[in-house]
């Protein structure tokens, strides 16, 4: 398969050099004068033809010349200054550079967020969430921490899980069915500090899409999202930067040019300083009697990006990302240290053939790890998981083709795990032991999409993806069906439907769906099947004005082949590991409404959702009686509101609530009698129906309010935010406590629980921060 591919790149990149030449093409580029960001759609007009074309995602352009010098070109773009060149000569074709200016920087940022509601509203896909990475600095910030996977859960549909987790749960998916993807590669753990934080560094980002449902044929494998993050394009112009210190972390970006308008640079980091302050505590307490060393914490991320302009028609990029967290403790009797980390990596070249015609090849990898190590004496012993991908994959694009805009690709991936390795030994005795599996596996896939109109009024997107999985005994191929169709009734409101298939071949062993840095990625086997899932999506779209959209969405989604760890399985040093899972089915259904204005001083959203979710069909568990899945919340609601006072002062409030969700106690206990010499009772928790308990309900408003102001060096902000305002103790879990009572009057010996109380243990009150952020 390996082979096949790279024949096939080698073939049609070589077609491309053969075909793509013309004496006469120009080509380039368009960029906004203020951010040196890449702006698409740009109308490239040529006056003496009458024939032009616009810029695409990456900004370029290229055009072919037919008539005799000299020739007139004009760029425009809606609320930016019009600009003309002209070429004289045949010497004058090659790399056009251009810089757009804005009519107004306020005026623009208007039109271009106004154009932006008015494309969503236009587009043939349904359930779709578009954030730039500006929305998130002004929103409230817990510990100053500003994130963009966060500000996504305040998007109808997309549910945040506990108090202070980055995890995403989508229309009824659990965490490991979302693809998150960065510049195009898997990161499968996409958290710091066990959930509270995402892996994204804002400072490096550009913007993240999100799908929902009716997913492009261009995405598969997971079920239930696609989440895109898309890095900075480096400027190739200027050096500048930004920053910012938080109460935990501190951040730097950089970004230039190596050699102007050819080769460009990106590097950005981010570190937390907490283990700077408990090594302080520590090295202070250190001698005096009955004092417990403070664990050792830090996590960082550190993400670079060259590109290089290589010709009039080719770039080629090269990004990467790596970042970890590390938590340790150390006494006089051992050492304990766990570590887990994602590293990812990417090699882009984008040929244009044409003016219309372009495509993207890459060659990427992954690996997601934690490592969990234990030494007491002279006896160590090591926990740990790992998944590596490693992959290629081609894109073609063909824009306005008889009115068709065609996207074909390919890709392939393979996937080497090491499942629940577990080693101990000692040094002394020279014992050692070791277990676990490394299983691997080949994903393939292939696609093909058509967006185009129907009728006026009518617009369609077609697309099949052809996908499977090729492991050491088995073999799985899957067609998977998408359409799309938007519905204009007037000039205001369009109905919008949807289906998509999607398999998932990689899975996440994990209770109750809940991703940790623990859980283990595991392929599809002979046993364990792809999991699938089919979703229905109807809608309604209502532009209220060019300010205001309102979205109305239904949606039913069928799973089968879902995986749940049976009760008391063991994962580590277990040689039948697929022994401990048992297989079910489910499905999910809701309603989603939203209303945001992208447009003036006052920005912001209002979301609600209103979900159901089930599982069933597990032989081992309920006795294949459907179940809620503990993620299964029925209400949430979101209000995001942001306002601009003037040049110096904004203020901003985010405020949640969602309906508790499930939660699995016992019902009831017995007490075991004569088991031991000492005539001990101990209490045996009896467990009923998974998930029967529904939590008390959750709600927060957090607000912060930014000072803003420029130096001689660049530009300020001072983001003063408070989370949970009104210390609101929202439940984090729950556990049971007893009320004990002594057998034998007078003493303490033979107590028993007389009463158990359910009680609620909550995370964060009321949290001040104070972050300083700058550009330059």
């Amino acid at each position: 398969m390996t082979r096949l591919i790279f024949i096939l790149l080698i073939f049609l990149t070589t077609t491309v050099f053969l075909h793509g030449q013309s004496e006469n093409k120009l080509t380039g580029s368009v960029r906004d004068s203020l951010s040196n960001e890449p702006m698409e759609a740009v109308s490239v007009y040529v006056k003496e033809t009458g024939t032009g074309t616009y810029t695409r995602s990456n900004g370029q352009f290229s055009i072919d010349l037919k008539k005799k010098f000299p020739l007139t070109l004009r760029f425009s773009y809606v609320g930016y200054t019009n600009k003309t060149i002209t070429l004289h000569h045949n010497d004058s074709l090659g790399t056009v550079h251009v810089l757009l200016s804005p009519k107004n920087e306020k005026l623009s940022e208007i039109v271009v967020r106004s154009n932006s509601l008015q494309e969503k509203f236009n587009s043939a896909y349904t359930s779709t969430e578009s954030l730039e990475a500006r929305d998130a600095e002004v929103l409230p910030a817990l510990f100053g921490e500003i994130d963009i996977i966060k500000t996504l859960q305040l998007k109808p549909g997309i549910s945040s899980g506990t108090e202070g987790s980055s995890n995403l749960f989508v229309r009824g998916g659990s965490g490991d069915q979302n693809l998150v993807l960065f510049d195009g590669v898997n990161i499968y753990n996409p958290s710091h500090l066990f959930g509270f934080f995402s892996t994204f560094n804002n400072d490096a980002l550009s913007s993240v899409d999100v799908f929902k449902g009716g997913f492009p044929a261009a995405y598969g494998g997971r079920l239930s999202s696609v989440i895109d993050v898309q890095s900075k394009t480096p400027d190739s112009g200027k050096l500048n930067g930004s920053g910012g210190i938080g109460l935990i972390s501190s951040r730097l970006t950089l970004e230039g040019p190596v050699i102007k308008d050819k080769v460009s640079f990106l590097v950005s980091g981010r570190r937390t300083y907490a283990d700077l302050f408990t090594e302080m505590v520590n090295q202070f307490r250190d001698g005096k009697p009955d004092i417990t060393p403070i664990p050792r914490y830090r996590f960082y991320d550190l993400n670079a990006k060259l590109s290089f302009q290589i010709s009039d028609r080719d770039e080629i990029t090269l990004s990467g990302y790596q970042g970890a967290d590390i938590f340790g403790f150390t006494n006089d009797l051992f050492k304990f240290d766990f570590e887990w980390g994602n590293r990812a990596v990417s090699l882009q070249w984008t040929h244009g053939f044409s003016d219309r015609i372009y495509m993207n090849a890459a060659l990427f990898g992954t690996n997601y790890k934690y490592s969990i190590l234990n030494q007491a004496g002279e006896f160590d012993f090591n926990l740990g998981s790992d998944i590596s991908d490693r992959g290629i994959r081609w894109n073609l694009f063909i824009d306005h083709l008889a009115g068709h805009y065609l996207h074909a690709g390919a890709q392939w991936i393979n996937h080497k795990f090491n499942v629940g390795r577990f080693k101990a030994g000692s040094t002394t005795d020279n014992i050692a032991f070791s277990a676990g599996s490394s299983p691997k596996g080949n994903e393939f896939a292939a696609f093909v999409s058509d967006q185009f109109a129907l009728l006026d009024h009518i617009k369609l997107n077609l697309g099949f993806r052809y996908s499977g999985f090729t492991g050491t005994d088995n073999f799985y191929h899957n067609l998977e069906p998408r359409f799309g169709i938007n519905v204009s009734l007037n000039e205001r409101i369009n109905l919008k439907s949807s289906y998509a298939r999607m398999n998932q071949y990689v899975h996440l062993i994990a209770n109750n769906g809940i991703s940790l840095p623990t859980d283990i990625w595991y392929p599809t086997t002979e046993q364990i099947k792809p999991q699938k899932s089919d979703q229905f999506v109807i809608g309604l779209n209502y532009l209220l004005s060019s300010s205001y959209l309102l979205t109305h969405e239904y949606y039913y989604k069928t799973f089968q082949n879902q995986i749940e760890l049976k009760n008391h399985a063991q994962i580590f040093a277990n040689a039948n590991l697929e022994q401990e899972f048992t297989f079910g089915d489910g499905y999910a259904y809701g309603t989603e409404v939203g209303i945001e204005k992208q447009v003036g001083d006052w920005r912001g959203w209002l979301g609600y959702t209103l979900a159901w979710v089930r599982r069933g069909n597990f032989a081992d568990i309920e006795g294949g009686d459907y179940f809620s899945p503990q993620f299964d919340r029925r209400h949430d609601f979101s209000a995001v509101s942001t306002y601009k006072l003037n040049n110096k002062w904004t203020i901003s409030g985010t405020f949640v609530y969602g309906s508790g969700d499930k939660a699995w106690l016992p019902g009831g206990r017995f007490s075991l009698q004569d088991i031991d010499s000492y005539n001990s009772f101990p209490m045996v928790p009896l467990y009923g129906k998974r998930n029967t308990i529904t939590i008390p309900g959750y709600h927060r408003l957090d607000v912060s309010v930014i000072r803003s102001w420029e130096s001689s060096w660049g530009k300020h902000n001072l983001n003063i935010s408070f989370y949970n305002l009104y210390n609101r103790r929202n439940p984090y879990f729950l556990y049971l406590d007893s009320e004990l009572k002594s057998l034998l009057e007078g003493t303490n010996d033979l107590e028993v629980p007389i009463k158990v109380t359910a009680r609620q243990v909550s995370l964060f009150p009321l949290i001040p921060s104070l972050s300083w952020n700058f550009k330059f």
